[in-house]
Formats: C-alpha cells, sequence, structure tokens
C-alpha cells in the first residue's frame, strides 16, 4: 500500500504571515461542535465563507493517518491525519475558503482561518513539554487546549495514556475540527496499526466510524467548541475550570491576546498550569513573547515564567507557564 504523498508541510515564501500574524478577524460566536452531528463522507463535505457548515451526514470515512515525523523520537507514538490527506478532501469538495488557502499557499486567511491545517513548531514543542514536564495529571484533571489546529499537545497526552477527566479542544474554525482535529483524536484513540498495514513512508489507511465517538476508550471524556475567544467562549467551555490550560501559537496577534488571557484568567483552576509555546518575536507584526509577558504583569493576576527555550530550527521559540499570584 502506498499513497505517493510528498510534502506533508509545503514551504511557503518568507512572508509577515510565517511568522503568524493575521490582520484582524471579525467575531466568530463560540459554539460546541459535535463531531458525531457533522460525521461526514470523504466526496461530501461543504465548507461556505460564512463559517456555517453545510454538511452532508455519513456514518464511515476513510482517512490517511501517520506517526507525527516531528515526534517519532517520543516514548509514544502520536499519531494524526496526513496533511495531504486532508488537502485532498478539501480539493475534492466544495469548500470554498479552504481549497482558496491550499491553493494560495497560505497559513492564514484573514477573518476566516486561523492556520488549523498547518502543524506549527511551537506545537510540537509544547507536545515534547507536556511529555517531559511534570503536568498535575490524574484522574481528576481537566485539560483544554486553545486553538488547537491539529493539537498535537493534546494527542501527545492521549498518545501517553495519561490520565485525565475532561478534554476539551477548541478552535477558531468549526471546519478545522471537522476535517483535521476531530479525526486526529480518533486516530490517537484507535488501536495502532499493524506493522504489515504501514507503508514505506509511515502512513497507513484507516476506516473512521461515526460510532467511534461512543464505544472507543476515552471518547465520551472529550468535546470540541468553535469560535472566537472573546464572545462567551468562557460560557460555551463545558468545565467550570480547567487544572491544565494549553495554547501554541496564538500570541502572534496584539489584538487578540487581551481575550486570550480573560479567558486563560476565567477557566484555570486554583492550582492549575497554563502553558503557552510561542516565538520570541514575531516580525513585523509586533506580537511574541516579550510583550505577552508585559501584558500578564500589567494585569497583576499571574506569575509568568520561562519554562523552556528552544533554539532549534533557526527560530528561537519558548515556553511560558502561567499560575496564580499567592
Amino acid at each position: 500500500m502506498f499513497f505517493n504523498f510528498v510534502d506533508t508541510e509545503p514551504a511557503p515564501a518568507a512572508t509577515a504571515q510565517d511568522a503568524g500574524a493575521p490582520p484582524s478577524r471579525p467575531q466568530v460566536h463560540a459554539h460546541t461542535f459535535d463531531p458525531r452531528a457533522h460525521f461526514v463522507t470523504q466526496d461530501k463535505l461543504q465548507v461556505g465563507a460564512s463559517h456555517t457548515l453545510e454538511l452532508a451526514s455519513g456514518d464511515a470515512v476513510d482517512v490517511v493517518g501517520e506517526l507525527v515525523p516531528e515526534l517519532v523520537h517520543l516514548p509514544c507514538a502520536v499519531r494524526r491525519r496526513h496533511v495531504s490527506d486532508v488537502h485532498f478532501e478539501i480539493a475534492s469538495s466544495d469548500a470554498d475558503v479552504l481549497q482558496q488557502t491550499i491553493l494560495a499557499n497560505t497559513d492564514l486567511v484573514k477573518g476566516v482561518y486561523e492556520g488549523g491545517l498547518k502543524t506549527w513548531e511551537c506545537s510540537v514543542d509544547l507536545a515534547e513539554y507536556a511529555l517531559s514536564s511534570d503536568l498535575p495529571l490524574d484522574t481528576d484533571s481537566c485539560i483544554l487546549e486553545l486553538g488547537c489546529g491539529s493539537a498535537l499537545p493534546a494527542l501527545a497526552i492521549l498518545a501517553s495514556n495519561r490520565p485525565f477527566a475532561h478534554m476539551t479542544l477548541q478552535d477558531y474554525n468549526a471546519e478545522v475540527l471537522q476535517v483535521v482535529t476531530a479525526p486526529n483524536v480518533l486516530l490517537s484513540l484507535r488501536p495502532a496499526p499493524a506493522a504489515n498495514e504501514v507503508d514505506r513512508q509511515g502512513l497507513y489507511e484507516v476506516t473512521l466510524q461515526r460510532s467511534d465517538w461512543d464505544t472507543l476508550p476515552r471518547a465520551d471524556k472529550i468535546d470540541f467548541v468553535a469560535g472566537d475567544w472573546g464572545t462567551g467562549m468562557a460560557e460555551v467551555l463545558s468545565q467550570p475550570a480547567y487544572d491544565v490550560i494549553l495554547t501554541s501559537e496564538t500570541i502572534y496577534d496584539e489584538a487578540t491576546v487581551p481575550a486570550l488571557l480573560e479567558l486563560i484568567e476565567a477557566k484555570l483552576a486554583p492550582s492549575g498550569r497554563a502553558l503557552v509555546a510561542a516565538k520570541t518575536f514575531y516580525f513585523g507584526v509586533g506580537g511574541g513573547v516579550r510583550a505577552f509577558e508585559s501584558r500578564v504583569a500589567a494585569r497583576g493576576k499571574m506569575n509568568v515564567h520561562v519554562a523552556r527555550e528552544i533554539t532549534s530550527g533557526g527560530v528561537r521559540r519558548e515556553i511560558l507557564e502561567l499560575t496564580w499570584r499567592a
């Protein structure tokens, strides 16, 4: 079985968008996203530019999975949907906005798409850190990933079989939750493929079932939310408080940082920890770690410190830890 996919992450020309910075976006009101209700067959996905999902129902979808190449060194196997399979599904559908994103080879579309099809460097950093640090996870723990996209940090936790009571995955785009996040979660919850089912590129085909959400272990502990952080998101999130909040590549736009901080403050448990992974500087747009630290300090509610610095790949990145002040 060979799929002949070549590039998992196309390399766009260097622009300000590569630093992760779209212009200001319109608000998309927070709403829950039920992957059971929106399960679709591969040739029937329809996504309109208005953020309204027009989805045909189906009971199964064939996807191509892979071990995440950037995380193969971890002691657990982190699996996701192959990006070329995602692109193929979108290109075969009437998903107008996401088609434009792929054809233009762009990372972000103003007010419409926030980069969830791409695996960003800091999400890899945060996935590694989530497994190597002493995150306070037990059978009562609630986990929230904000701006999750492919949700690598959450997938790493799932792959490691670390205990938790509930996990919420949030993204600006419901479309991304549909074609990327939810399939990634199912691939992580399903048994690993047999060796003879994986081709020489590390790819394998699997049929995801709507019923997986009711039968796979831990699937009932995971929910999804779409929308803007500042439009009732705190009320829509399913848990009163979260012990661990994860977010990566979400502080590039200075205009959205206040809403992100307000949401963290609203949902972080008294003894909880929020981990923010970001590039030290997003050149040309003003965002970055130092500006974020200044905003946290100015609000006077939380401590913030650098938990890890990463310099690989030629781009300086950091993971910040936020906790409540005593």
